[in-house]
């Protein structure tokens, strides 16, 4: 003992390499220079009491370091864990002087760590550019040439390199490059510019290799709305996702991993495959929440997270896909308006049907069926409507051409050769579900009083009635006048 030399320098290594191994991104070698007094001696490990190491939050204990040579001290742990330092990085030496007396030299450590791969996951896509996307042991700031990493087929990957580092990056491999393969492994490139903030760049070509994690990647293109029901009830209970590559037969999905319209009210009962590339969800919308709609606006956008299918196939994440509008429109809302009772100049019976929708075509001969509460249908005949483009039609009832008339109690429905049309050329081509034909008050739009007669009642038989009209817009015929 007796010597007692200060720290100038402790770096940490991985020194794998150096061992016969792959360089794993752990810290194994710590290298400790140190300056000597004016002792003659050359330092030995004999003058060394104790060395602690404190390395990503763990604590290390040496007694028997290693001498490189009279000022360089070397420990080498592969037990050692942890790619990178954290705030905390330190080493502390115990030296004896001549007189016993325990002394210590403290230094922070610095990380001379490069990164390694630690995992890789590849996603061939159809109609677009592979992804791979690879986590290092470290966060890099760099992140590589074009040719940063190898596979064990003697491939070098082409890569394009995104500007933004991590320790998660995400690379992108153009279409027409060669695509990776099923049971690949991968690792980085020697001198491919792939470093950490503190330029540490992985210099060896022989550093850790991970087995590539290999899915097929299916995206979706499209989401349909529909309304299936035997009978339409301006509800959606289907939505149709369509894909760029087959799926699985009998597949499903995680169906949590689906974002639909909060507008809709819409919960997911199942999804089933059908076909190679469609699978279909059925849906289900809360009926005392939101009332039919079958028209869609830009707030009707699915999303879908990424979700494994097999162990080799998923489905891409994408966000805010519009959902098409295969919905046609139905009645929601239908009155029969007497005369007087429809607010229009003209006299003339009116009914007025709500659509779950604007209407833009229609067959005015027969767009409605009609029934009584005994079963029986019919239909009506019409003279003109109100402008289409609306959801709300006036339907002008011929009153020479019916021979039935609405009754309390009655319903009515879209007809399916009706041709009901909405903005999108969506027909209504099956008999929706009927709604309650609501009848409105008749007011003949006068009002009659029995009051002394002024007429000479002669001219009338004896059983006859005579009415004299005292309020109101028709006029009293003037053969009745006195």
């Amino acid at each position: 003992g007796g010597i007692v030399p200060t720290v100038t320098e402790a770096d940490m290594f991985d020194t794998r390499g150096d061992q016969g191994g792959r360089l794993d991104g752990h810290g194994d070698s710590l290298a400790v220079e140190l300056r000597l007094s004016e002792d003659p001696r050359a330092l030995s490990a004999h003058d060394i009491a104790e060395v602690r190491l404190r390395w990503n939050g763990s604590d290390y204990t040496y007694t028997t370091p290693e001498i490189v040579d009279d000022h360089r001290l070397y420990i080498r742990d592969n037990n050692i864990t942890g790619s990178q330092a954290g705030d905390d990085a330190e080493i502390t030496l115990v030296f004896e002087d001549a007189e016993g007396v325990r002394h210590e030299r403290r230094s922070d450590v610095s990380d001379r760590i490069a990164p390694v791969v630690r995992a890789a996951a590849y996603e061939r896509r159809e109609n677009s550019d592979d992804i791979l996307t690879v986590t290092f042991s470290k966060p890099v700031h760099n992140t590589g040439t074009a040719t940063a990493f190898r596979v064990d087929r003697n491939i070098t990957l082409e890569v394009v390199s995104p500007q933004q580092g991590g320790t998660e990056v995400t690379y992108e491999i153009p279409q027409g490059s060669t695509a990776l393969q099923y049971g690949d492994s991968l690792w980085i490139g020697a001198g491919e510019n792939i470093m950490d903030a503190l330029e540490n760049e992985q210099q060896s070509g022989d550093n850790e290799r991970v087995e590539i994690s290999y899915h097929r990647v299916t995206e979706l293109t499209r989401a349909v709305y529909y309304d299936t029901a035997e009978r339409p009830d301006g509800y959606i209970n289907e939505i149709h996702l369509f894909f760029d590559a087959p799926l699985p037969e009998a597949g499903s999905i995680d169906t949590d991993k689906v974002g639909l319209p909060e507008h809709r009210e819409m919960e997911i009962l199942s999804a089933t495959a059908e076909g190679q590339d469609r699978l279909i969800l059925s849906v289900q919308q809360d009926h005392t929440v939101v009332p039919p709609n079958t028209a869609t606006t830009s707030e009707d956008l699915l999303s879908i997270d990424a979700v494994a299918l097999t162990d080799t196939l998923m489905i891409g994440t994408r966000e805010d896909v519009q959902i098409e509008d295969r919905l046609a429109p139905v009645a929601v809302r239908a009155r029969f308006l007497p005369a007087d009772d429809a607010g229009q100049e003209r006299l003339i019976d009116t009914l007025r049907v709500v659509f779950s929708e604007e209407v833009h075509a229609l067959r005015e001969e027969k767009p409605f069926e009609l029934a009584r509460n005994s079963g029986e249908t019919y239909t009506l005949a019409y003279d003109g409507t109100s402008s289409v483009g609306a959801s709300s039609i006036d339907f002008y009832v011929d009153f020479d051409d019916n021979v039935h008339f609405p009754e309390p109690g009655d319903s009515l429905w879209v007809y399916e050769a009706g041709e009901v049309t909405d903005g999108e050329a969506n027909v209504q081509e099956r008999n929706t579900v009927a709604v309650a034909l609501e009848i409105g008050e008749f007011d003949p739009g006068f009002r009659v009083a029995i009051t002394p007669t002024p007429y000479d009642m002669h001219r009338f038989p004896d059983d006859s009635l005579v009415l004299r009209v005292v309020e109101g817009r028709r006029p009293i015929p003037e053969s009745l006048e006195a």
